[in-house]
This record gives structure tokens, sequence and C-alpha cells, in this order.
């Protein structure tokens, strides 16, 4: 894995970290909640790291893995393999963001019975 800071790779940690504060700004994210990821390269990943919150992560604290799931340093979200899955699935996909809008559990509490969402 490329652990060589390249200027796409500088710039992407800031917009992970960006999108992270802005979710925490919007009640989206609480302490360790969600988790953000961006391909780097067809085989690499930035990935935030588990258990830290979003809001006040450093650049250097975003993880690399392959895509299989592999990291070199530090340990990536509990949700990595959510974070493979679609981008195993949507090769098209360039970031994957997962937060916890209160209006999105609200909705899953009103409806627990849903499976989908309706159109």
């Amino acid at each position: 894995m490329s652990q060589i800071p390249t200027a796409q790779t500088s710039k992407l940690r800031l917009d992970i970290l960006e999108v992270g504060r802005r979710l925490y700004s919007k009640d989206c994210l609480a302490a360790g909640d969600g988790n953000i990821s961006a391909r780097v390269g067809p085989n690499e990943i930035l990935i935030t790291p588990a258990g830290r919150a979003k809001a006040f992560l450093q650049p250097q604290e975003l993880v690399v893995m392959d895509d299989s799931g592999v990291t070199s340093k530090g340990q990536a979200s509990s949700e990595k393999l959510m974070h493979l899955c679609v981008y195993q699935n949507c090769p098209l996909a360039q970031a994957v963001v997962h937060a916890h809008p209160p209006t999105a559990i609200a909705l899953t509490m009103a409806f627990p019975d849903w499976q989908e969402l309706p159109n």
C-alpha cells in the first residue's frame, strides 16, 4: 500500500475531515458514530478510524486500507466492510458517508416494519 502523501491524497484527507465536521455541526453524528471513506486509487481507500469523533480528527489519523480491508497502520472504522461492499458493487463510487441524521433515525423508529423507502 502506498503511504506516500500525494496532492490528491492530501486533498482527500482534508475533504473527509471537512465532511466529518459538517455532519457533526448538523447533528448527524454523535461521539464516534458514523464513518467516511474515499477512494484514493483502484485498490486504495482512505477511511476514518474506529471509535473517534469525526469532528475532531486530524489528517494523519485517517486509515489507509486496500480493497480487501487490510490496513498498514491504524484501525479502520468498524463499518469498513460496508464501505468495501459499496465500492465493490458500485465501481463508480468515489466516496461513502455513513451518518445518523435524527430524521432518518426517527423515520426508522416510526416505521420499524419498512423493508425499503416508499416511492
